[in-house]
Parts: structure tokens; sequence; C-alpha cells
């Protein structure tokens, strides 16, 4: 390490926590704002075919009930947000910084296995299940992922390592643009694919955070331990 590192404060373990939470936390977020937009068209496509077959093939579903369907598939994302953001302040002082972006993670995969299955149960009822618990996720993300950065970065570092995961988050919506390409995954087999490939954010992120420290403001303000903290 070189002294304009030490100097700064700047170390390995810092550089792999910040990793650990922006990475991990800002592509779900910009994942998932982005993803639906590619196979969006293929999206509705399923939806009026799977309303027709309920019907036995007698009533073919309208345009106005196809688009209410899939508006709303796309607007319970915003309502998750809303909730998993209202839930940050609990998270952070029941499970600490570190410890409520992991828990956080079942949300993740919950909603990852339901809209990765959705396509083959025929259920567009899943796959708007499964955006309502991406949302929660994302919107406890955008809460305590910077709040988790901010706390564990030296002063001198604190508004670079801030804006990590604005930088991420921008990042992987391009990513989820590229992967929903008709010549990647935006076919129609393979989009419920792409809507799943979120839970690889969980594969990384949660063994990550395992080797990364709790806040030290948590530790001192909420649990006390002053030895700790100061560790």
């Amino acid at each position: 390490m070189s002294n304009e590192d030490k100097s700064s404060g700047l170390n390995g373990r810092l550089v792999f926590a910040i990793a650990a939470a922006a990475v991990g936390s800002g592509f779900q977020h910009g994942y998932n704002i982005g993803v639906v937009n590619a196979p969006g068209k293929l999206i509705q496509e399923w939806i009026n075919y799977t309303d027709y077959t309920r019907s036995n093939y007698t009533v073919v579903p309208t345009e106005a009930t196809i688009t209410w369907i899939w508006s709303v598939a796309v607007s319970v994302y915003c309502i998750g947000g809303m909730i998993g953001g209202s839930l940050t302040g609990f998270f952070a002082e029941k499970f600490g910084r570190r410890g409520g972006l992991m828990v956080n993670n079942i949300f993740a995969l919950i909603g990852a296995i339901l809209e990765g299955f959705s396509y083959s149960a025929e259920s567009y009822e899943m796959l708007i299940a499964g955006r309502v618990f991406i949302g929660i996720n994302c919107g406890l993300n955008a809460g305590l992922a910077p709040m988790y950065l901010s706390e564990i970065s030296p002063v001198n570092l604190r508004g670079a390592v801030g804006t990590m995961y604005q930088l991420i988050l921008t990042i992987s919506i391009l990513i989820s643009q590229i992967l929903g390409m008709e010549n990647i995954m935006g076919t129609e087999t393979l989009w419920p694919y792409l809507l799943a490939f979120t839970a690889v954010a969980v594969l990384y992120q949660v063994p990550a955070l395992m080797f990364c420290p709790e806040s030290p403001k948590y530790i001192l303000i909420t649990k006390g331990r002053e030895r700790e903290a100061e560790r």
C-alpha cells in the first residue's frame, strides 16, 4: 500500500466492502428499473395468451385489459420501493447496516423466483408479486447501502464513496438493456430468465458481506461496544 493510500484511509478491506455494498445493492436497483423495458411487448403477448387460455379459449382479452395488467406489473415495483424505503430505519437499527443488507436479499431472492417461474406456471399474478418483492428490496437498498457506505468511509473519501451506488445503478440499467436485446435474452422463452437474473447479485453480495465490517456507528451507538467500534 502506498503512503497516499495510508494517509487517505483507503485499504483493501474498505475497497472490498464498498464493492460488496455498492455493486450488490446498486445492481439490484438499476437492473430492475430497466429490465422490463426491452421484453415488454413479449410479456404483454404472454399475458394476453395466458388470459385467453384461462377462459378455455372462449373470451379474447381486450387491449385495455392487457394494458392494465401490464401497467400494474410495472408500477407495483414503485409501491414495493415505497414500502422498502419506509422500512429502512427499522432494518438499520434491528439488523445493522451490513446485516440489513444481507437480510434484504431475501426479498430479492423471493422476487427472482416468482418472476422466473411465472412463465411456466402461466401466472401473471406471480410476475406482479415478484415485482413487489423486488421493489421492497430496491427500496431498502436505496436507504441501507448509502448509509453503510458513508459510515464505513473515512471523512475525506465519503463524498466519492457515496457516489458509487449511483454509478453502479446507472451501469446496471445499461446492462439490463443489453441483456434484453432480442439476440441475447429478450426472446419469447428467455425473458423469464432475464427477470430472474437479478438473483446473481444475491449470490454475490451475501457471501461478500460476510467478510465485511459492520458500521462502526451502529456498533457504538446502537450496541454500545466502544472498543469494537474503535477497532
